[in-house]
């Protein structure tokens, strides 16, 4: 084809050339993790690194004349050999490379501890999976994949998001290696698990889920108490939750220019994120945090209504931060989430409240604007949610306690 396109002047040997170079560019820039660059001043060439950990910092300078002949030699490099290399490689064998791999396309780095966790307690730790660890990959069959999903099922009683999360490592992993081209085909694409094999899951009771109308106020005010008292402005993130809905990453990654009394709203896109670091020997750094410019899932930053105590709380904030001195533009500094969770726990405890996160406090709000028939598509914007059946699957429950629910049963039915 490419010959007559060729004789009947359509294209030219400098278009193949092109193309094929782009098609090069494509699949090096999807592997290769260095910047690359070209020099400056006299020095021209085009620059990168690679891998190399017999040099102190782990990596190797390379340098090529061209942009082209670089991309040509990490071509080869990634690819030149990649079937022979590759040939009898296990799931264990790719499974680093492919990690960071994936590290490198998630915006969030607890997400990749998630898998490796995973990986350690449901493949290396679980003898059902051996089979599925130590044979080379182009041998493993849809009969291999369908036998350990069932045992690894049964086993550990998973639900159907469960085994889902789970098994992402093989099913990417082999997905992997068909981009590499190492693999023609990806056997999990033909798996098919019957879902009578999954634990069924039940809605939680709403008791455990959300706090009931009459627990709110004593719940605030004591907020609002013992942020005075003790000169903590951080308690006042308890009634933000409840006045606002949003995620506990969100509400810390919140500055004064973010809130617009004019329009009733406050802007969110930022958050406060867990920073997980892998070490050399496999084992993970003590979790950190810091702000990111990203909401959660790489979501489109919002802008939520609110209600007029949400600003209050902000100039409450304030007021507490010059009293000590402080100058900031954000309204809480916390080195963990888990500072303002506590405090929600010591506020339950002291009104001797069933202890809930500030997680049930967003499905609470979310369930509240639901059962007053605030427009539901209105409610999972203002979650930030990008699927309805999420907002009413797993956020809505019954704010009515139990003997109400009976009074407003025998009063229908009187």
């Amino acid at each position: 084809m490419l010959s007559f396109l060729t004789e009947q002047g359509i294209i030219n040997v400098g278009d193949i050339q092109n193309i094929l170079f782009m098609k090069k560019k494509e699949k090096v820039s999807e592997i290769h993790t260095y910047e690359i660059f070209q020099g400056k001043g006299k020095d021209k060439r085009w620059f990168t690194y690679i891998a190399d950990e017999s040099k102190e910092s782990g990596r190797r300078k390379i340098a090529k004349q061209t942009e082209t002949a670089l991309y040509n030699y990490l071509y080869d490099l990634y690819f030149g050999n990649a079937k022979k290399q590759y040939e009898n490689s296990s799931l264990s064998d790719v499974y680093i490379e492919w990690l960071k791999y994936k590290d490198t396309l998630a915006n969030r780095s607890n997400y990749i501890r998630r898998i490796d966790c995973d990986y350690k307690k449901y493949y290396v730790n679980e003898p059902l999976s051996k089979t599925i660890l130590t044979k080379p990959l182009k041998n493993l069959t849809k009969i291999d994949i369908e036998t350990w999903a069932y045992a690894i099922i049964k086993k550990y009683k998973l639900t159907k998001k469960a085994y889902y999360n789970m098994s992402i490592i093989l099913r990417q992993i082999l997905e992997y290696m068909v981009d590499k081209e190492i693999l023609k085909d990806n056997p999990y694409d033909r798996v098919k698990i019957n879902t009578s094999a999954y634990r069924k899951v039940s809605k939680k009771r709403a008791e455990t889920q959300v706090f009931f109308p009459d627990e709110l106020p004593s719940i605030i005010e004591c907020a609002y108490t013992l942020a005075h008292e003790k000169q903590d402005e951080n308690y006042l993130a308890i009634p933000l939750f409840f006045r606002s809905g949003i995620r506990i990453g969100e509400c810390l990654g919140l500055e004064y220019s973010d809130f617009h009394p004019e329009t009733n709203s406050i802007y969110v896109h930022r958050s406060l994120v867990a920073v997980e670091k892998m070490k050399e020997d496999g084992s993970w750094e003590k979790r950190s945090y810091e702000l990111s410019d990203s909401l959660k899932h790489n979501a489109d930053p919002r802008e939520i209504l609110v209600v007029d105590e949400c600003f209050q709380i902000a100039e409450k904030v304030r007021e507490i931060q010059k009293s000590k001195g402080v100058e900031q533009e954000l309204l809480f500094k916390v080195s963990t989430p888990a500072e303002i969770e506590y405090k929600l726990y010591s506020i339950c405890d002291r009104l001797n409240i069933l202890k809930r996160s500030t997680h049930k406090i967003r499905k609470t709000y979310i369930s509240t604007l639901l059962n007053h028939q605030i427009d539901a598509d209105f409610v999972r914007e203002q979650a930030g949610h990008k699927y309805l059946k999420t907002t009413l699957d797993s956020y809505t429950y019954s704010t009515t306690r139990k003997d109400k629910k009976l009074e407003l049963l025998n009063q229908a039915l009187a």
